[in-house]
């Protein structure tokens, strides 16, 4: 599983830097970097697996090119969804290829007090990490990505209406990802689902405040479809560390 938590984490830490800083080529050099010297952190420096931290660069890489070119006009969405889905098949499918991480990060954390890593191999952090990780900028751009894709990324950008940006939404998405993961990682089910309904009620305001029924209906159809695909990273990085 280590090949797969590298993979997770260049892909957070390119989306990342792109949030914080937007220039050209530098977030996925700095994603596809952060993977390499952690794949050797974890002690994965044989021929082998050498090789794969150079693919893992390479998808990374490929990645924050496509993001950058699917968020273009006209660019195609599509194309960083099918690079995110394809490398992230791949690297489950490889997972037991994957040799058990040791080297620094081990021993790292062996001489952590802290009770949460506590009996945590570097395998299970590194994954842990990386899903962790997408729950924050990664998540935001995958909606963003579904979004476009389906022709609801703006459905107020027709000039008919004041353009209006929900609230938070940016800062909102990640919060509950990392809350429902959280929680679910916790066993706490029940209290995730919490978190889930308190976003409709905060929306819910915004959302029929608009008299047009069209534009209703084109926000909640927007408001629908980011939430249940920012959902649904979320429950697929449990699904992935349970």
């Amino acid at each position: 599983m280590s090949w797969l938590g590298i993979l997770l984490i260049g892909f957070a830490v390119t989306d990342l830097t792109h949030a914080v800083r937007r220039t050209r080529f530098l977030p996925e050099c700095v994603g596809a970097l952060v993977a390499l010297c952690v794949g050797l952190l974890a002690g994965l420096t044989s021929g082998r697996d050498v090789g794969a931290l150079l693919v893992i660069a390479a998808v990374v890489l490929l990645w924050g090119l496509t993001v950058t070119w699917g968020f273009g006009h006209p660019g195609p969405a599509w194309l960083p969804l099918g690079v995110f889905v394809v490398a992230l098949s791949a690297a489950v499918a490889c997972s037991g290829l994957a040799p058990e991480a040791t080297g620094p990060l081990s021993r790292w954390l062996d001489s952590v007090t802290l009770p949460v890593l506590e009996d945590v191999s570097a395998d299970r952090f590194l994954l842990m990490a990386g899903a962790f990780g997408i729950q924050l900028s990664t998540g935001n751009v995958l909606v963003r990505l579904v979004l476009k894709s389906t022709g609801t990324l703006h459905p107020l950008a027709d000039g008919a209406m004041p353009p209006t940006r929900l609230k938070g939404g940016r800062l909102l998405g990640p919060l509950e990802r990392v809350f429902i993961l959280a929680l679910a990682l916790g066993g706490q089910v029940t209290a995730a689902s919490v978190v889930v309904a308190a976003k409709g009620l905060l929306r819910f305001p915004e959302l029929s405040s608009r008299r047009d029924q069209e534009r209703i209906h084109q926000m909640t159809e927007y408001f629908l479809l980011g939430s249940f695909m920012s959902w649904l990273v979320a429950l697929g990085s449990y699904v992935l560390l349970v």
